[in-house]
């Protein structure tokens, strides 16, 4: 919302500088002016889905004045259509888990509660006919204006919307077309009953210990659906917010590279990232063997780098078939860049250099995999 104070000791003038954004509720000031000056306190923009109305905005300054100013949300019905409700069958609805609405017949219905704008309407199905079942379409939003297009479809035919959970570690809670919710512990089966005709919308409510994402999750039966597959993602980085795959968590880290290697049994991981020479970044590198990483760049203080208190930056790993390459960008002590190459002995677990594999560059800062393949 806007205020706006035309004030003048002949006429109103509005000026930019006599406007106030509000974004709260509170007491707010224009300023100081002399005894006697006018003023007329508008409402020069809306705020979104309000409408705002100034009491005693006009008048005179003999003392410290204050004007109220008041705002009310707008409100808006949720309504829609039944259809294929056979006679002498009723359906009871609710939106947003209450203000039941009973419909006995194939017509549209209206719920007797407005919901402001802004908020979200979810019409779900709380009682079916006997014998049918009944599905909402276009259920679920946040409301702007009057809400038309909720569709109840009901049918003696009935199709499943079925799938399949991969890689879920923890609890995952299903949902078709924002109801019926479905509740997952382990990878497995899931199935959604479906009016013919109606359309279908399968989402993830509830995330479980990582991210789980739907495919084939939506469309319009008129058979049997049983395509739809829920991936889920799993941390193995230690899954804290705070915390990271980082040798440090506290310190800031980017850049980060990934490579399969040992006949992808393990995965390699390097980034760079800052060290305890303060703003200087270090390449740091761990491998993962499908349960534990591992650090395999040295000790805690100290990165794969040449020269420790160098920065470094920009890594990116390879390989040749027998040996794990790094390489990356490293300060030569002068602002200059030297692309820093470095192989991996499986045996000793330690970096050796490969110094027929780094040249100095101006101000070199990305690498390109191919140079280190020449061994």
């Amino acid at each position: 919302m806007v205020l706006s104070s035309g004030q003048s000791t002949a006429t109103n003038v509005f000026t930019e500088n006599e406007a106030l954004g509000i974004t709260t509720d509170g007491t707010y000031s224009f300023g100081s002016f002399t005894s006697g000056t006018s003023y007329n306190i508008t409402v020069r923009q809306q705020p979104v889905s309000q409408t705002c109305t100034v009491t005693s905005g006009e008048g005179s300054l003999s003392a410290s004045t204050t004007v109220a100013v008041a705002c009310t949300s707008e409100s808006y019905t949720i309504s829609g259509t039944v259809v294929g409700m056979l006679s002498g069958q009723s359906v009871t609805l609710q939106n947003n888990s209450g203000d039941n609405l009973t419909v006995s017949s194939n017509t549209s219905f209206s719920f007797t509660t407005k919901v402001a704008s802004g908020e979200t309407y979810l019409v779900t199905v709380l009682t079916q006919p006997t014998g049918q079942t009944c599905t909402p379409n276009l259920n679920s939003g946040v409301v702007s204006g009057n809400v038309t297009d909720v569709s109840i479809i009901c049918s003696y035919t009935v199709y499943t919307v079925s799938g399949n959970v991969s890689g879920l570690s923890g609890t995952l809670v299903l949902q078709n077309n924002y109801g019926s919710d479905q509740t997952l512990t382990s990878d497995g089966s899931f199935s959604f009953r479906v009016a013919s005709s109606a359309k279908y919308n399968v989402r993830v409510k509830t995330q479980p210990n990582g991210k789980c994402t739907v495919s084939n999750g939506s469309g319009t039966v008129g058979a049997d659906v049983d395509n739809v597959s829920v991936g889920c993602w799993v941390f193995v980085d230690g899954g804290g917010s705070s915390t990271g795959v980082n040798q440090n968590s506290t310190y800031r880290a980017d850049n980060v590279s990934l490579h399969a290697f040992d006949n992808n049994s393990k995965l390699y991981v390097s980034w760079s990232e800052i060290s305890q020479y303060g703003s200087i970044s270090q390449i740091r590198v761990k491998s993962y063997d499908n349960s534990t990483w591992s650090t395999i760049d040295g000790d805690s203080n100290n990165g794969i780098n040449l020269i420790k208190s160098r920065n470094a930056t920009n890594s990116s790993m390879s390989d040749n078939g027998t040996h794990l390459f790094a390489v990356w960008s490293e300060d030569n002590g002068a602002g200059k860049g030297l692309i820093r190459s470095a192989v991996f002995d499986n045996t000793t677990l330690s970096w050796d250099f490969q110094n027929n594999n780094f040249q100095e560059l101006n101000n070199s800062s990305q690498v390109d995999l191919r140079i280190i393949l020449n061994c």
